[in-house]
């Protein structure tokens, strides 16, 4: 009984595991299409559409999970890089940039361990020490350039 009550819970949490995958993707976005992009209609609008983003794509994720692997890919891929070439086609300038192309390519590179699962040894381990590091770039690029009254607290 105990064994079967632990294969739901895993099974539950690599479900909620995989639908974060999304919120995470929007809510880095989100600070930035927010605060940053008042005289920018289309980036005003996009952070809408980042969340409606989330929502397609974590819908589909428990339906399909695990089904379509390489689609579930493809769904975090144009979720996080769609905006990104959108920003930078918009010519609109962030005050960090810099650190949010960083970050994203640490994601990027991230990615190749995220595929070798199972392949490589440590490759799912290594893909969250790419996550942890992007993640803590973009963090510290949010609190630098969109909160810096809060450095110095």
């Amino acid at each position: 009984m105990q064994t079967k009550f632990h294969s739901k819970m895993k099974h539950f949490l690599h479900r909620c595991d995989r639908a974060m995958i999304y919120i995470f993707i929007a809510s880095s976005y989100f600070p930035w299409l927010t605060v940053g992009t008042l005289s920018c209609w289309m980036l005003r609008e996009l952070r809408w559409v980042i969340w409606l983003l989330a929502v397609l794509g974590i819908t589909y994720q428990q339906i399909f999970h695990e089904r379509y692997k390489m689609l579930e890919l493809l769904l975090y891929l144009v979720m996080g890089l769609g905006p990104a070439a959108i920003i930078v086609t918009s010519n609109h300038q962030f005050p960090a940039m810099y650190d949010l192309k960083l970050g994203g390519m640490l994601y990027l590179a991230g990615v190749f361990f995220f595929k070798s699962d199972g392949r490589i040894p440590f490759a799912h381990a290594i893909w969250h020490i790419f996550v942890a590091l992007a993640a803590t770039v973009h963090y510290l690029a949010i609190l630098r350039h969109l909160f810096p009254e809060l450095k110095s607290h």
